[in-house]
């Protein structure tokens, strides 16, 4: 199964930022093509200052995305919102850690932002449901390493997980937003912002594709 994987969309309003909106719909266009079902948002798909959260639903609902699923973790940015905010059945907008099984050969492990845990502190107390090699983290934060990863769109350290902690639970992959340069190791992937924020956030821009089988 291929599943594709993006974060730090930073939506506002279409009027205020529809370059954001074109970035999104430009994925969503190639999924279609693809034949992909299914598109994880890694956290910020809004911007804090985001008060219309309907322009996305209205988007995803069109009917050309009707038989893609999106499956949604709030990140740093994201304003607060509930369960029942969005009504369009192919949303799974993900408030509380939770293990799902999008497919028959590997479990994804979605865990949305908290201001006051690490990653390591929440992957502690679901230790035992994680088989090593057999689930996929998908998170917001900061990688810490020796590896300079900075988001230059703030300050500050987010949720963070170490390569210790990746050793030790051993997930297959791990997929994570908050860094707005897309970034790859062997394990470790941020999709990066499909849309630079300002000018300082240049370069080539992009989102993964992930296939569970390979």
């Amino acid at each position: 199964m291929k599943i594709a994987i993006t974060a730090d969309v930073h939506l506002t309003s279409y009027n205020k930022n529809p370059e954001r909106y074109h970035a999104l719909e430009n994925i969503l266009d190639q999924l279609v093509d693809e034949d992909i079902n299914a598109l994880i948002f890694a956290g910020d798909l809004f911007d804090a200052s985001c008060n219309s959260p309907g322009e996305f639903e209205d988007l995803i609902g069109k009917e050309n995305y009707k038989n893609l699923a999106t499956y949604i973790i709030p990140g740093n940015h994201d304003p607060s919102l509930s369960v029942g905010t969005f009504t369009t059945q192919n949303i799974h907008y993900i408030t509380e850690p939770e293990l799902i099984n999008l497919s028959g050969e590997v479990s994804f492990f979605f865990v949305p932002y908290q201001s006051e845990k690490t990653l390591g502190e929440v992957l502690a107390t679901f230790e035992a449901d994680l088989e090593p090699a057999h689930w996929i983290l998908v998170a917001h934060g900061d990688y810490l390493s020796s590896t300079t990863l900075r988001n230059e769109y703030e300050e500050g350290l987010y949720m963070p997980l170490s390569g210790r902690e990746i050793q030790r639970y051993q997930p297959r992959k791990v997929f994570l937003g908050h860094i707005h340069a897309p970034f790859d190791s062997d394990i470790l992937h941020y999709p990066g912002s499909p849309c630079g924020l300002d000018i300082t956030e240049g370069g080539i821009r992009s989102f993964l594709i992930y296939d569970t089988r390979t």
